[in-house]
């Protein structure tokens, strides 16, 4: 978690979670739930592999809450990228 804060309005807080997965030599699916955001809606950011296209990735802007669950497919080498705020 990121937590930054606003110094001139003297506690204005935005919390940041990120969730990064960095995947090995061999393609997979992962199932996750983000119960770890904790309760409400929070905007989401998701960068995900272009499984179509090996030099792409897709970037997807939702929202996200605890009850979420992310389905998510890496290719070989690749990766996901999830910022929640």
């Amino acid at each position: 978690r990121v937590n930054l804060v606003n110094d001139k309005t003297g506690g204005t807080r935005t919390v940041l979670t990120f969730l990064a997965i960095m995947n090995g030599p061999s393609p997979r699916k992962i199932d996750i739930g983000l119960d770890f955001l904790g309760r409400g809606n929070r905007r989401a950011v998701l960068v995900r592999d272009d499984m179509s296209e090996p030099a792409a990735v897709k970037i997807e802007h939702t929202t996200a809450n605890d009850k979420t669950a992310l389905s998510i497919e890496t290719r070989s080498g690749g990766g996901f990228i999830g910022m929640f705020g």
